[in-house]
């Protein structure tokens, strides 16, 4: 441990961490998804909503993807209605259902001024084609390809600050138009979807339109967008050995329901976003280029897979999120063989430079610059993962520490303090490494002397060489083979997928 430690240095000035400012079947393991054949839509009924569920919505989809939307609301409401505030322009007709009859609901400060003693009906108009096509922002609204992904919150109008109960909408298609949801299955009404309110502000990617759904794995549903050329097969093979090899790592899937939207994108790489609010989902938008063949060569969906199975922590802590994502999705990958042990070696000789902090800089918590929250995210778990076989002679791992917290069945859904995931994983591997470094570097501006890192572990990249030299006699050589073996002491079975 000493031998190690010397390789750390901790800048003299003291650090205060600042605080936070993250025909198929339609049923495939709960994943309730509509595509209709073409028939006619009855006026929506709207059932009294049971207790737990105070916002209660049908939807009805356009053939020029308007929505119209019947919501009920069960509790009393003193204040305004709202959408996502870059939304709100694309809401109108909003109108107050009672026995009097109907009438308009005026506009008020930052929503729709709403005075409701009671259980309340209320029909609006959302205007979905055309927010794709002024937001156009995965995160609120976005035409891709023949498809439209607007997550819940873009579109469900909602008391302004409601956080309590819950809220559950059913979606009716007209012909030919599709519709996917990562919000998970009401429990309660088939062919509904449902979620906490506190979380609908995050709420998990929806996709409206020209679809095609495939299952990939127990529970995980691929949603293919018109215009993706991609075949079915490539889609399949693609996503399931991503799920396999972070499935290996953390010992179980990264989620028991997952809907993966795969659309067009508009970059030459491909990009990919994951959101948890009542359920989990991934967009992963193809790059103008993308083959087939190039599929093999993604990382990105493993990066979003590790963040679907990890629990949400808050904003302050995105270095912590995106750094293990950084590491541990090319050492699962690895294992696998899906990308060569060299590359990986190669890969952290380049970019844990941009870890290191600048004399400005202060912790990783609260960081924003994308060097500091990505690779000094990277350099924390390289050297949590070497501290911890250093401090147990080789019988634990940052594995050990990953998969404790895998195992209490938290994920992208579930929102924890970073302290419970520091002592969850110490605690697995009988030590305090995670909890130490953190101090080291999330409240002060740690740094390493890389230099002697790589040479302890046997990694050489001469000047303009694309690869490394691997040395098998270095002192932590077997630290180093260890972290990428295919079978590594203690690892799990393998996940299977629909492409198997």
């Amino acid at each position: 441990m000493a031998a190690f430690m010397s390789l750390l240095r901790t800048r003299d000035r003291p650090v205060t961490a600042r605080e936070g400012i993250p025909p198929l079947l339609f049923l495939l393991a709960g994943i309730s998804l509509a595509v209709s054949p073409g028939c006619t839509h009855p006026a929506p009924v709207v059932a009294r909503a049971p207790a737990g569920v105070v916002c209660d919505y049908s939807v009805e989809v356009g053939a020029d993807l308007d929505l119209h939307v019947t919501a009920t609301f069960a509790a009393p409401i003193q204040g305004e209605l709202a959408v996502d505030d870059p939304a709100m322009p694309f809401v109108d007709t909003v109108t107050l259902v009672s026995a009097a009859g109907r009438t308009p609901v005026p506009q008020g400060k930052s929503g729709f001024a709403l005075a409701c003693t009671a259980s309340c009906r209320v029909e609006y108009r959302f205007r979905l084609r055309e927010a794709a096509t002024h937001i156009a922002d995965v995160d609120t609204a976005i035409a891709l390809g023949n498809g439209i992904v607007a997550p819940p919150s873009t579109w469900l109008l909602r008391p302004w600050d409601a956080s309590a109960g819950r809220y559950r909408f059913r979606v009716q298609t007209s012909a030919g138009i599709g519709f996917a949801s990562g919000v998970r299955a009401s429990p309660a009404v088939p062919g509904a979807y449902e979620g906490d309110l506190a979380n609908v502000e995050e709420s998990a990617f929806s996709v409206f339109g020209g679809l095609k759904v495939l299952p990939v794995a127990s529970g995980v549903a691929a949603a293919v967008v018109g215009g993706a050329k991609v075949d079915d097969g490539a889609v399949t093979t693609w996503l399931g050995r991503e799920l396999t090899a972070i499935g290996d790592y953390y010992g179980r899937a990264p989620d028991d329901r997952l809907v993966i939207i795969v659309a067009p994108g508009t970059s030459e790489v491909i990009r990919g976003k994951t959101l948890g609010g009542g359920g989990a989902s991934m967009l992963v938008r193809l790059g103008t280029g993308t083959t087939p063949n190039g599929l093999a060569d993604d990382w990105v969906v493993a990066h979003e897979l590790v963040h679907v199975g990890f629990p949400s922590l808050g904003h302050e802590h995105g270095w912590f999120a995106e750094g293990l994502a950084t590491y541990v999705e090319p050492v699962a990958r690895a294992r696998l063989g899906l990308v060569p042990v060299e590359q990986i070696w190669s890969d952290l000789v380049d970019g844990l430079p941009q870890g290191i902090p600048a004399k400005s800089d202060q912790g990783l918590e609260g960081s924003e610059e994308w060097g500091r929250v990505y690779w000094g995210g990277a350099l924390y778990f390289l050297l949590a993962d070497l501290t911890i076989r250093d401090e147990t002679k080789g019988r634990a791992s940052l594995d050990d520490a990953i998969r404790a917290v895998a195992a209490t069945g938290a994920n992208v859904e579930t929102r924890w303090p970073l302290e419970q995931v520091l002592a969850v994983g110490d605690r697995a591997t009988g030590t305090h490494v995670l909890h130490d470094l953190y101090v080291r570097f999330g409240t002060a501006p740690g740094t390493a002397d890389l230099d002697a890192l790589w040479s302890r572990l046997g990694v050489r990249k001469r000047a303009g060489a694309k690869s490394v030299e691997l040395d098998d006699t270095a002192p932590w050589a077997s630290f180093r083979k260890a972290i990428t073996a295919a079978n590594p002491a203690g690892g799990p079975t393998r996940t299977k997928s629909a492409a198997e």
